[in-house]
């Protein structure tokens, strides 16, 4: 089995336009396991927000588009925000001297390991340079959406 731990810089594009978007759609659109952080989707939806505020969309477009993530997260495996990740996001950024939300988001991802057997693959989907750079350190394959075509 693969796991893909999507970070909110990746599942973004789901609902924005840019280079990566038709890879997360796919990968979204596919029957693969999919996890992350329930800080991801607030992120998500504050990007969003974003946008609104810088005038790039308008509130009733927000308002679809929240409605669509929050259909799309009821398929996510969620992790939970718990002491063990904490303490792990601490460690995390000591040794890769992340921002808070991406050892988190590591943490979360690392967190997966008890729920798969040895033979299977954690995936982490991000757009963020050091937090792919991370998890690569950590032992996880990454991808980044951004760099990748569809056939």
């Amino acid at each position: 089995m693969t796991l893909y731990y999507l970070d909110a810089s990746a599942w973004v594009k789901r609902y924005q336009q840019e280079q990566g978007t038709e890879w997360v759609e796919q990968l979204l659109r596919s029957n693969a396991y999919i996890a992350c952080s329930v800080l991801g989707v607030v992120e998500v939806c504050a990007a969003l927000g974003r946008r609104v505020r810088g005038g790039l969309m308008e509130r009733s477009v927000l308002e679809s588009l929240i409605t669509i993530v929050q259909t799309d997260w009821q398929r996510f495996l969620q992790i939970e925000i718990h002491s063990p990740i904490i303490d792990q996001s601490f460690a995390i950024v000591e040794n890769y001297y992340l921002r808070g939300a991406d050892a988190v988001h590591l943490a979360s991802a690392l967190s997966l390991v008890h729920y798969c057997s040895p033979s299977d693959a954690i995936i982490v989907v991000a757009s963020d340079g050091e937090l792919l750079r991370a998890a690569s350190e950590a032992g996880l394959t990454v991808i980044n959406p951004a760099l990748l075509s569809i056939p």
